[in-house]
């Protein structure tokens, strides 16, 4: 079982490793599903990866967009860097990321975005053959989908288990696009999701979802195999990241 905790900087690494995460997940520079986030630097996250490590914890950074093929020599560059400094994984979106990690950085494990859908046992299957190590599951799966994938599956599985949900799938959603030609997919989502609407000469959020809670789910995701228990949120605070990765530990253990 893994505890993984999202970060942001040095100090976010410090916090959820005194709270109990078994690993983290930053976002690459640039080239991440949470830009508003800020990007950390590669001279930091060097220094980042090497204190994970130094505490015996697995770092992994998410490449989690779609590229344009003039930045893929962005996409090289984090490469070189993901294997010079033994990043424990590259979390990716794009399958054309995955052709050129495949193609020229073999040595580097992947897995497999929520942002790719694998919904359904044959998608598992594919991406095995593409040499994914581990998939990270939509959060709109249920329970018992969730226990089939985890018996079936060839693959590592990650849930989420805390944090924000999208109301559309997984960020699959144009409206930021439209709106703001900010795309989800491109790590600039607004989330409108979360804005006001007038409805019945009242406001409210008809699309803003609930967090997700599995408080009493995590011991039933342990039980039938889930490898990676994936706290949302690195726009959140170094409160929230203390307190939602300590209360998970407490279950665990």
């Amino acid at each position: 079982m893994e505890l993984l905790a999202p970060i942001n900087s040095f100090e976010s690494l410090l916090t959820a490793h005194h709270a109990g995460a078994d690993a983290f997940y930053a976002g690459a520079p640039h080239m991440n599903a949470r830009k508003r986030a800020g990007s950390i630097k590669l001279n930091e996250l060097s220094k980042i990866i090497q204190a994970a490590h130094s505490y015996g914890k697995k770092i992994y950074l998410a490449m989690n967009i779609l590229a344009k093929d003039e930045e893929f020599s962005i996409v090289k560059k984090i490469c070189s860097f993901s294997l010079l400094h033994g990043i424990d994984a590259l979390i990716i979106q794009d399958l054309g990321i995955l052709s050129f990690i495949n193609r020229y950085y073999p040595e580097i494990p992947v897995h497999a975005s929520t942002q790719l859908f694998a919904y359904n046992l044959n998608s598992h299957l594919i991406l095995a053959e593409l040499g994914v190590k581990r998939v990270i599951l939509p959060r709109e799966m249920r329970y018992d989908e969730i226990q089939f994938i985890c018996q079936n599956s060839p693959l590592e599985i990650e849930t989420f288990v805390h944090g924000a949900m999208c109301f559309s799938f997984s960020g699959m959603c144009l409206f930021s696009d439209y709106l703001y030609n900010k795309s989800g997919n491109r790590g600039e989502c607004s989330q409108i999701c979360r804005y006001f609407f007038e409805t019945d000469k009242k406001h409210k959020t008809p699309f803003a979802m609930k967090d997700l809670v599995s408080d009493e789910l995590v011991l039933k995701f342990r039980d039938i195999g889930v490898k990676s228990f994936k706290i949302e949120g690195r726009l959140r605070s170094l409160a929230y990241l203390k307190e939602s990765v300590s209360r998970y530990r407490d279950l665990l253990d």
